[in-house]
C-alpha cells in the first residue's frame, strides 16, 4: 500500500504547501563549485533509508549512495551495485551484484552481508515503500552476491532500489547496529554526509565531504546545504538574491523565475482528478452505472482546467499514467474528449437526467480542483458536495471508503506500483475495495511477466481503467526546478521526475 506521505509530499514539492515558516539568511549559495544551497518546501518525516519518503529523496542523496541509479532519460545504470538481474522466471527472485572496495562514511566495507542486512532493516522497519518487499528474504549467495527472495513477483525490484527510492540508499552496519541514530547522524556511501553541528532539523541540513567516498561519480561542491522553505515567495527572493542555488517550487513561481532570468525545469509528475470510488453504488446507485461514471469525464474539459490552473505547464489526461510511460495507451489519448450534451445523454440514459449530488471528499491540496470540477460538472446537472478536511481526516475517511468520491493527487508510478496504491483491492486509495476479476487476472499476470509481455499487459490494465471509468483524471501538474545560470546537470523526465543533486555541478 503507498503511504500517505508518499502522496502529499511528491504534491508539496509543486504546491509548496505552507505548513513551515520560511527561513532566510546563512550561509550564501555560490552554485560554482563552493557551497550549493537547495531550498525545499517541506522537511523531510525522516533521514533513515527505511522511514523516509519517497518525496525527501534529495536529503538522501548527498549522503546515501544507492544500489542502481537512474539516468535523466530514465534508464538505469550501476550504483553500488554493478549488475542486477532476475533469476528464472516469475519476477520473484532478483539477484545484485555488488561493487567491491567501496567503504561508507563511518569506514566500514560495503559488503553482501552488510547489504542482506540493510534488507532485513528494511522489511521490519515496515517503511513507507516497504510493503513491496513485505515477506522477502534476503539471502548472500557469494562475496559480493546478494538475492532477494519475493513472497510475490515483482517486476519493478530495479525502480525501487534506484537513487529516486529510499529502499536503495545502503546503510552501513554500523548504522543498522544503532538505528535510532539515523535521524541526526548519516551512516551512507555517498559523496557527503550529514554535519550534525551544522544542521538543525526543520530548518536546514548541511552535508560536508564522507572522508571515504570513492564513487560511483563525482563529488562537484565542498558542501551541500538544504534549507526549508515553505513560502514560495521568500524562497524566490533568496534565488534572486543569490542566497540559494536552486528552488524546488510550484507554478506561480514561474514568473519571478523568468523576470530574474534562472533556469526552469519541470516535467509533469502528479495527477489531479477525481476517484469515483463508489463503482458498486454502495453509498450513491448513479456511480454504479458505467454510463454515470463516463458521463463524469466527458462533462470536464481537460484542456480548458490544465491551461488554467498550469498554463503551458500542465498535460491534460484521462488516463493515471503518462505519456511514454508504463501502460500509456496512446488510442485512448481523447477518449473522453469535452463534451456535455454527450455527458448529459448518458445520465438520461441510466435515469438521472434531472441529476444528482455527489458527495467528494478534499483536502486542502486537492481544493482548486475540487472547486474547479464542482463548476464543471454541475453544468451537467451533478452537484459536488465537497467535504473539505484536514490531511489526517482526509486519509483516514480516503482508507475507510466514508465517501463516493474522492479528490486526489497522485504521483506518477508504474502500473504494477499503481496496483499496491491506487486501484487494487488492498489499495489505499481503493477504500472502498472495488474489485474486478478481470482487472486482477491482468495485474497478476503482468507482475510476473517478461519485459515485453507485461508492457501489453499494463496497456490492458490502463486500458480497463478508461473505460470502465475508475477514475475521472483530469491533468498531470509539473514539479518545478528553478535554478541559478551557474548550476548544470538538473534534468528531469516523466521516467525521472525525480533528479539526482549528484548530477548537479557547476558550469565550466
Amino acid at each position: 500500500m503507498l503511504s500517505r506521505r508518499r502522496v502529499l509530499g511528491g504534491f508539496a514539492a509543486t504546491a509548496a504547501l505552507a505548513a513551515l515558516s520560511a527561513c532566510g539568511g546563512g550561509e550564501r549559495g555560490s552554485g560554482s563549485g563552493g557551497v550549493l544551497t537547495i531550498a525545499y518546501p517541506e522537511q523531510p518525516n525522516s533521514l533513515d533509508p527505511a522511514k523516509a519518503n519517497q518525496a525527501y529523496a534529495i536529503f538522501l542523496q548527498a549522503a546515501y549512495a544507492s544500489l542502481i541509479n537512474r539516468r535523466p532519460d530514465g534508464s538505469l545504470a550501476p550504483g553500488l551495485a554493478t549488475s542486477w538481474r532476475y533469476v528464472g522466471e516469475g519476477n520473484r527472485k532478483f539477484e545484485l551484484t555488488l561493487r567491491e572496495g567501496v567503504r561508507f562514511s563511518d569506514g566500514e566495507l560495503l559488503t553482501a552481508d552488510g547489504v542482506k542486512k540493510h534488507f532485513d532493516y528494511l522489511i521490519s522497519a515496515a517503511g513507507p515503500q516497504a510493503n513491496a518487499l513485505t515477506g522477502a528474504v534476503a539471502t548472500v549467495t557469494g562475496p559480493s552476491t546478494v538475492v532477494l527472495d519475493l513472497k510475490e513477483p515483482n517486476p519493478v525490484v530495479p525502480d525501487m532500489l534506484t537513487n529516486e527510492a529510499p529502499l536503495g540508499s545502503v546503510i552501513s552496519p554500523k548504522g543498522l547496529a544503532a538505528p535510532a541514530q539515523l535521524v541526526t547522524v548519516s551512516a551512507g556511501a555517498g559523496p557527503y554526509q550529514l554535519d550534525p553541528a551544522q544542521t538543525l532539523a526543520g530548518d536546514r541540513y548541511t552535508y560536508v565531504p564522507n572522508p571515504h567516498y570513492s564513487g560511483p561519480g563525482t563529488r562537484h561542491y565542498e558542501k551541500v546545504v538544504i534549507k526549508i522553505m515553505a513560502n514560495p515567495n521568500a524562497a524566490m527572493n533568496a534565488l534572486r538574491a543569490r542566497q540559494v542555488d536552486v528552488v524546488v517550487g510550484q507554478y506561480a513561481s514561474v514568473p519571478s523565475a523568468k523576470e530574474a532570468r534562472m533556469q526552469i525545469k519541470h516535467t509533469p509528475v502528479v495527477f489531479l482528478g477525481l476517484i469515483l470510488s463508489d463503482r458498486d453504488g454502495v453509498k450513491l446507485p448513479p456511480l454504479k452505472d458505467l454510463r454515470v461514471r463516463q458521463a463524469i469525464n466527458f462533462a470536464i474539459d481537460r484542456e480548458s482546467v490544465a491551461r488554467a490552473l498550469v498554463g503551458e505547464y500542465g498535460v491534460a489526461t484521462e488516463q493515471t499514467v503518462l505519456p511514454g510511460t508504463d501502460g500509456y495507451v496512446p488510442e485512448n489519448k481523447d477518449f473522453y474528449r469535452y463534451d456535455p450534451e454527450r455527458a448529459k445523454q448518458l445520465l438520461r440514459e441510466a435515469g438521472y437526467g434531472a441529476g444528482f449530488t455527489m458527495p467528494v471528499l478534499t483536502t486542502t491540496f486537492a481544493n482548486t480542483m475540487s472547486e474547479v470540477l464542482s463548476d464543471q460538472l454541475g453544468k451537467v446537472g451533478i452537484k459536488l458536495d465537497l467535504h473539505n478536511v484536514d490531511g489526517n481526516a482526509y486519509f483516514r475517511d480516503l482508507a475507510a471508503g466514508t465517501y463516493p468520491a474522492v479528490s486526489v493527487g497522485y504521483g506518477g508510478q508504474s502500473i504494477w506500483l499503481e496496483g499496491k496504491g491506487l486501484f487494487g483491492p488492498d489499495a489505499l486509495f481503493n477504500g472502498m475495495r472495488t474489485h474486478s476479476p478481470e482487472l486482477t487476472s491482468l495485474y497478476e499476470r503482468a507482475a510476473g511477466a517478461d519485459p515485453e509481455t507485461r508492457a501489453g499487459l499494463d496497456r490492458q490494465i490502463e486500458d480497463f481503467l478508461v473505460k470502465q471509468a475508475w477514475f475521472a483524471p483530469v491533468l498531470f501538474t509539473p514539479v518545478f526546478y528553478f535554478a541559478q545560470p551557474e548550476v548544470n546537470g538538473i534534468e528531469l523526465s516523466p521516467r525521472a521526475p525525480l533528479p539526482s543533486l549528484l548530477d548537479w555541478h557547476p558550469a565550466k
